[in-house]
């Protein structure tokens, strides 16, 4: 494609887009011309000085430390923009990734998803392994919060694993629906309690004239399940009390706006596993149809919500671009991955490429698809970077360095860890403010929903 000029528009809008990557340094600049200005500007009005010719040289040493001061801040100016926004030849990931990664100085082990396979390696790339192999595809596991165990939960059954004698045990399936039944099922919500001894699922089954949804609690020692009564009640997830003995869910009834203040009526639920029944044990009016978890404590229930940070599952969440530790990474407009360490500095990587979407009329297909990489998660520490590449595998990234370095060539995915949790993210207003519920409006969407977003990822790696 030809070179066009750059129209007026455009460059307003790279003016504005260059000022709002470097405010941290630009508004740094301005507090020190303030402080030399006012400097100079006593300097200039104070009596009882040294002689006047002294004073005068202490005036132009300021003002050429000012002026100078100012060279150098263009000059800065314009060797960031040039860094940035400069016509680069495309650097690929081919041209960028490293096939080894003894740079890397970290020895964490991962845990990720890869085809029918749960998957660990060290971080580094060393000591690569088979955890677990089903029979069909893997969509989510969940580490005990003693570590001990992992509940693994693939698109038929749910499997205990001891990660210490390697013993699987079949927990619960789906069962064997024939095609004239058209009815569909699926497992999730797997929740571990406090103490690692039991966890709770679903098992949802729905079609198109009707649903149903069943809660599991499995007692790790005894090798048995038990059910619990909701009733006909939706229940979005289930949460363990931190005595390990009841479980608590919310409920939303919604009301006529023209009556009452709040469009909605919040419920929270207790299950005593002693009788296995749901009672009503608080309510409260609320704005907001969404769930913050913040609300249990509102309403008096002492929630285990710490164990949420050790389930990993394949969905992609925005939320993992940015550590815990505060820097992030993220995709601007031109397609350039980009690292933020503070809060508005932007340092550009290199160019992602898309995937070609493949249309009717192979003359006219549109090469503007999605990324190349996706389930990206920054790893403890904040330091370096997990990511799939659609053809390259599982690659590590350092973005303080911007080396990228190939650690699988197999597709992954979904990685996790597991850490004591007296080790990770122990900030509890932090901890609330990542994990919201979103409750069900029907129960069918919301499931055909998670089957869809499944499907998608079985197509892609498989």
């Amino acid at each position: 494609m030809e070179n066009s000029p750059i129209s007026v528009f455009h460059l307003i809008n790279l003016i504005l887009d260059f000022l709002n990557n470097h405010l941290e340094e630009i508004l740094l600049a301005d507090i020190v011309f303030v402080v030399l200005g006012i400097i100079i500007f006593l300097a200039t009005r104070v009596e009882g000085l040294p002689p006047k010719f002294f004073r005068r040289l202490v005036n132009q040493a300021l003002y050429l430390f000012l002026a100078g001061s100012q060279f150098v801040l263009l000059l800065l100016t314009g060797y960031l923009y040039w860094l940035n926004y400069q016509s680069k030849p495309l650097i690929t990931f081919e041209d960028r990734v490293l096939y080894r990664t003894d740079w890397v100085r970290d020895n964490l082990e991962i845990f990720f998803i890869s085809g029918h396979n749960l998957m660990a390696m060290n971080v580094n790339g060393t000591n690569t392994k088979s955890v677990f192999e089903a029979s069909d595809p893997i969509r989510e596991y969940h580490f005990s919060p003693d570590g001990k165990y992992v509940v693994i939960v693939t698109e038929r059954d749910v499997y205990l694993l001891s990660r210490e004698t390697a013993v699987q045990q079949w927990v619960d399936s789906i069962g064997e629906l024939s095609a004239s039944q058209d009815v569909e099922s699926v497992l999730r919500a797997v929740s571990w309690s406090p103490n690692s001894q039991k966890f709770c699922y679903e098992l949802a089954r729905w079609s198109k004239y009707s649903s149903q949804s069943q809660f599991y609690v499995y007692d790790v020692l005894n090798q048995q399940k038990i059910v619990l009564k909701t009733a006909t009640r939706q229940i979005p997830f289930l949460f363990w009390d931190k005595n390990s003995d009841a479980l608590y869910f919310f409920n939303q009834q919604a009301l006529d706006p023209s009556i009452s203040t709040y469009p909605y009526w919040l419920k929270l639920y207790k299950i005593p596993l002693a009788t296995r029944q749901a009672v009503l044990v608080a309510q409260r009016p609320s704005k907001k149809f969404d769930i913050d978890l913040s609300h249990f404590t509102s309403l008096g229930a002492d929630i285990f919500y710490e164990g949420l940070t050790l389930s990993y599952d394949r969905a992609e969440d925005d939320s993992h671009w940015t550590s815990q530790e505060g820097p992030h990474l993220g995709i601007d407009d031109d397609d350039y991955l980009y690292y933020i360490k503070g809060r508005w500095w932007r340092k550009r990587l290199f160019k992602v490429p898309r995937e070609s979407l493949k249309g009717n009329i192979p003359r006219y297909q549109y090469k503007g698809g999605p990324l190349v990489v996706r389930h990206v998660r920054w790893l403890p520490g904040a330091r370096y970077v997990l990511m799939e590449h659609d053809v390259l595998g599982i690659l590590i990234l350092e973005p303080a360095t911007g080396r990228l370095g190939q650690l699988m060539y197999a597709p992954g995915h979904t990685f996790g860890w597991y850490k004591p949790l007296n080790q990770m993210e122990s900030n509890r207003d932090t901890l609330l403010s990542q994990l919201k519920i979103q409750p069900i409006r029907r129960p069918n969407d919301e499931i055909l929903r998670s089957l869809e977003k499944i499907q998608k990822g079985i197509s892609r790696h498989d």
